[in-house]
């Protein structure tokens, strides 16, 4: 008998984890530089000009080599920072690392000093960044994402979306091979991915 929803998310997500923290330091690091990479030689991050993306948690693909070429080249930086007393995440533009420090879950985030600089980006009505990188614990080859549970990024997606602006960024799940499934169970709020990128490579779906 298959499971329930709820009940096969969380075995999903316990299992995840698991292979996650079991992988030598070493071949995650090597399998995220090559994550990186193909994102990297992709022409749609070459030539975009606005980009949002994550810092990772340790368990995480890192984003590190991402960050330094968009701040390299100077394009603008976009990052998540998690508002725990309203559930809510928003994105900010970091410029550089100095502009971060620890938030709710221990990652680094764009300060809150950064806030005072500009309103919520999605009152900005120019906030549409060519491409958005999400982390995940899963992915399905449909584009579905299982996050951690928090909903951060399915409500954000959702309030972004109800702007109306018909512009659309587009939408990378960043992962380890291993974490893409066949299939996941999905529920009208949750915002699939437009492409999906490994150590393997980068797929458009």
């Amino acid at each position: 008998m298959s499971l329930p929803p709820d009940e096969l998310k969380k075995e999903l997500r316990t299992r995840m984890r698991g292979l996650r923290r079991g992988q030598d330091p070493a071949l995650a690091r090597q399998r995220a530089r090559a994550a990186q990479q193909a994102l990297l030689d992709w022409d749609v991050w070459q030539q975009a000009a606005r980009v949002a993306l994550y810092v990772a948690l340790p368990e995480e693909v890192h984003t590190g080599y991402l960050l330094a070429d968009a701040w390299q080249r100077r394009v603008r930086v976009y990052l998540p920072r998690v508002r725990l007393e309203r559930g809510r995440m928003d994105f900010v533009p970091c410029a550089r690392v100095g502009d971060m420090a620890a938030g709710p879950y221990k990652m680094l985030e764009p300060h809150a000093g950064l806030l005072g600089m500009a309103p919520p980006v999605l009152a900005h009505p120019d906030f549409c960044p060519d491409v958005l990188i999400l982390p995940g614990v899963a992915f399905d080859r449909a584009g579905n994402r299982l996050g951690f549970g928090g909903g951060y990024y399915d409500r954000f997606l959702s309030a972004f979306g109800a702007r109306g602006s018909g512009r659309r960024p587009r939408l990378v799940g960043l992962c380890y091979a291993f974490q893409v499934v066949d299939a996941l169970p999905s529920q009208e709020w949750d915002q699939p991915v437009d492409c999906l990128c490994t150590e393997e490579g980068l797929v458009c779906l």
